[in-house]
């Protein structure tokens, strides 16, 4: 539906003041920048009251050892940070020449993981200045792809996506179609996949500990990894100080993985679970280079369902309900079916299925797989149009008509 007139012309003013300020604001030379940068930190620590109360409740969470008065010095810190990474971003093309000394980066990890011919998969996560550190990739490693969501206004999107593709850092936008093309692209040509992995989103994930607490974390690093063999580097980047010109220290550590494992989804898991301990290390030792106004524990997975018996499900379809809950209606009879499960997100799933089952599931998985990539990926199908056999513990699934597979697994 298009837009009103009057709203599309509103949107299209605040473009053009926003591109316009962001060329402007790159003619500053990288020293005076970051100072900018600095003061307006520290004034939107003191404007926005409330992103600053959001940065506190998550430091309470994350440091409950810490006093009152260090997780507000933190969260100050941490907007001064945030305006001077800003600024360094806009004013790259002073120092893009130099953009590895900046970064402090000893490349020997990267260069090792790449001489495997694989290329690589680099996680990394808002630390520090993920930007710049893509760049530095590109500049003594191998061309990076990064993988982003566009944002709401397509001028900025374009300007930004210059700004990566000077610095050899390609955009792989999450929304296009041939983005999973583009995805095993490079790893056939031996380049580097970026993959910011520090946020709840609405991604396949699984649940790993961070900061002692349930997060979902993105699962893909490790099934890009397993189904490539391509290494997996976890980077992150801290200031060396707070002055104009101090730059960054830039940490590789390569995560270790069982390129065949038994169970697949255990070394999902484990994978997963290290990539996130390595960025958590991280942010203990520079909590004031993180963005805590994120919601990183906004979802949390819902208690255990007490296991019930069951019974065969009847052939059908899957159909949204009242609520956007799925439901699942008996092609033969035209009824809804009784059952409901929740899944590992905490949303209600009433449906049918092909398969019979014994027992009430109790866990429940999600997959972005259609009958091809099921079989390519080695799974076992279960039914001629739907259900699908994942691993050796799911005992059935439903696919709906976006193709995406719901498997359960017995508790």
């Amino acid at each position: 539906m298009t837009a009103p007139l009057a709203t599309r012309l509103r949107r299209g003013a605040r473009s053009l003041v926003v591109t316009g300020l962001l060329r402007l604001l790159s003619l500053i030379p990288l020293g005076p920048a970051v100072r900018l940068g600095a003061f307006l930190g520290g004034l939107a620590a003191r404007l926005f009251g409330g992103t600053r109360r959001l940065a506190l409740s998550h430091l309470a969470l994350a440091f409950p050892e810490k006093s009152a008065a260090e997780r507000e010095e933190i969260a100050r810190r941490m907007f001064v940070h945030l305006g001077m990474s800003a600024m360094e971003i806009t004013s790259i093309g002073s120092f893009a020449d130099r953009v590895e000394a900046y970064m402090e980066l000893s490349p020997e990890v990267l260069r090792g993981a790449l001489a495997k011919g694989k290329g690589v998969v680099f996680v990394t996560g808002h630390l520090g200045n993920w930007e710049l550190m893509a760049r530095a990739v590109a500049k003594v490693g191998a061309p990076v792809s990064a993988v982003a969501k566009r944002g709401g206004d397509a001028r900025a999107m374009r300007l930004i996506e210059g700004w990566r593709a000077e610095g050899a850092v390609t955009t792989l936008w999450r929304e296009d179609a041939s983005t999973a093309r583009a995805l095993l692209r490079v790893f056939k040509e031996n380049r580097v996949l970026g993959l910011l992995c520090d946020q709840d989103t609405n991604v396949q994930g699984v649940w790993v500990p961070f900061f002692g607490r349930p997060a979902w974390s993105p699962r893909a690093p490790a099934d890009l990894a397993l189904r490539t063999g391509a290494p997996i580097l976890v980077g992150t980047s801290h200031r060396k100080g707070e002055r104009p010109g101090d730059g960054f220290l830039f940490e590789v550590t390569e995560v270790a993985y069982d390129p065949k494992p038994a169970d697949k989804e255990a070394e999902v898991l484990r994978i997963t679970a290290a990539c996130q301990a390595v960025l958590e290390e991280a942010i203990r030792r520079h909590p004031a280079d993180w963005v805590w106004m994120h919601e990183r524990w906004k979802t949390q997975p819902p208690p255990p369902a007490p296991p019930s018996q069951g019974r065969p499900f009847r052939s059908g379809r899957l159909e949204r309900g009242p609520g956007g809950a799925w439901a699942g209606v008996d092609r033969r009879a035209g009824r809804r079916v009784r059952q409901s499960f929740t899944d590992t997100r905490g949303r209600n799933l009433h449906f049918r299925g092909a398969i019979g089952a014994a027992t009430q599931p109790a866990t429940w998985r999600r997959s972005r797989l259609d009958r091809g990539a099921c079989r390519e990926a080695g799974a076992d199908e279960m039914s001629e149009d739907h259900g699908f056999l994942l691993d050796s513990r799911a005992r059935g699934g439903v696919s709906d008509h976006s193709h995406n597979s719901w498997c359960w697994e017995h508790g």
